[in-house]
């Protein structure tokens, strides 16, 4: 992850800046970083250029097996917040449980979706109609 969007509301609008990895210094139910000078334009970082003009959205992206079975859509993006390294998608398919899929099953991302490789790696679905603390315990056994 080169680094996050943030939305600044502004009357009607709200205005979108860029925070790039190395100036945040703590990810918890907020993002705290060491200045406001920090928030900027996506396009001034000449190294992002060519990832904002090829940008791919990975939130509610399709994803599918190598053999073109859609799975679903990505509902969310687990990461370290220590690395700010991605490490699995949580997708979901309408009326199914999430299911979550490990970042190291991806072979391919593009305009067309996600594509997974084949393994015989089980995907982990999660029931949201379980308590809480299962769902907890099923995510400590991953």
């Amino acid at each position: 992850i080169e680094g996050v969007y943030v939305a600044i509301p502004q009357f009607i609008l709200s205005t979108h800046r860029f925070i790039a990895a190395a100036d945040i210094t703590r990810i918890g139910s907020t993002i705290v970083v060491s200045h406001e000078d920090v928030l900027t334009d996506a396009y001034d970082i000449f190294r992002l250029q060519p990832l904002l003009q090829n940008f791919i959205p990975i939130l509610g992206a399709r994803v599918l097996t190598q053999d073109s079975q859609y799975l679903g859509k990505v509902v969310d993006v687990q990461f370290d917040t220590e690395t700010l390294s991605v490490t699995q998608i949580l997708i979901k398919k309408l009326f199914s449980s999430i299911r979550i899929i490990p970042i190291q099953q991806i072979k391919t991302v593009n305009q067309k979706g996600i594509w997974l490789k084949n393994t015989n790696q089980k995907a982990i679905t999660l029931d949201l109609t379980e308590s809480s603390s299962t769902i907890l315990q099923q995510l400590q056994e991953i």
